[in-house]
């Protein structure tokens, strides 16, 4: 969901699996906010894509693009992909929505994408729900087989992620503020997720003492089947070097994991 803090007229945009449910529950608890609803994503898109299907895109993940508004600030969290990659296959082992391994003939895998492609852009293709359902062929129940199959078909999947969400300007990382349009941008990490987020709010002249002492949410525990090969690691992490040299200053592997 995408947070619209009425009082500095900021926006928060969720990137799935960097803490944005928590960032939602910390910032009820500290300013005045709202979601951006259903009407005001399907406005957007219908003025994009005249034949576009009321409903279509999902309004958990939007980007600013969908988002209409003129917000003084917008702010997102990033995660470092190693991570990432693990949070995600967690979350989907912990719902259910996993395929099962090997992979079933009766579901065909993805096209791979071309990695010399402009997309993605700020706007999703005609018909997609979200940025990250792009995942979805690749899924499986083992996770060294839903790694080799992001590096097969969807490398760099989460630059490309970030690139969606942030834009391609390789000035927006966790130190720099951008100026774009009038606004100005911040995005924090998931490994400092309270502190980040406090310094933000602090920056916006919001008090945000106490998202400090808030408890975690939304927490998929680590199956024990997440074990990299050292091989594939150093293949996820050429893939990201984006994100890695952008949001990370090219610390291949995040602070809890060295």
């Amino acid at each position: 969901m995408a947070i619209h803090i009425t009082e500095p007229n900021a926006l928060f945009l969720h990137i799935p699996k960097t803490g944005g449910c928590w960032v939602k529950r910390a910032l009820a608890a500290v300013t005045e906010t709202r979601e951006i609803t259903r009407q005001e994503v399907d406005a957007v898109a219908q003025g994009d894509d005249p034949d576009y299907v009321p409903g279509t895109i999902a309004t958990g993940h939007c980007n600013l693009h969908y988002c209409p508004g003129d917000f003084a600030a917008v702010f997102a969290f990033v995660r470092h992909p190693v991570t990432w990659y693990e949070s995600w296959f967690a979350c989907h082992q912990r719902y259910g929505q996993a395929a099962p391994s090997p992979w079933p003939e009766s579901r065909p895998a993805p096209e791979r994408w071309d990695s010399d492609s402009d997309w993605p852009t700020d706007r999703l293709p005609t018909g997609m729900v979200s940025f990250h359902a792009v995942l979805d062929g690749c899924q499986v129940s083992s996770f060294p087989e839903f790694v080799r199959r992001v590096l097969d078909y969807r490398p760099g999947f989460v630059s490309r992620m970030y690139g969606h969400y942030l834009g391609q300007d390789s000035d927006t990382s966790s130190e720099q503020v951008r100026y774009a349009d009038g606004r100005v941008y911040y995005t924090g990490r998931q490994e400092s997720l309270a502190d980040n987020l406090a310094g933000i709010l602090a920056i916006m002249e919001v008090d945000g003492d106490r998202v400090n002492v808030m408890p975690a949410t939304n927490v998929s525990p680590r199956p024990p089947e997440i074990k990299w090969d050292s091989g594939v690691l150093r293949e996820i992490i050429a893939a990201e070097k984006p994100a890695i040299d952008r949001f990370y200053n090219g610390a291949e592997m995040p602070a809890e994991a060295v």
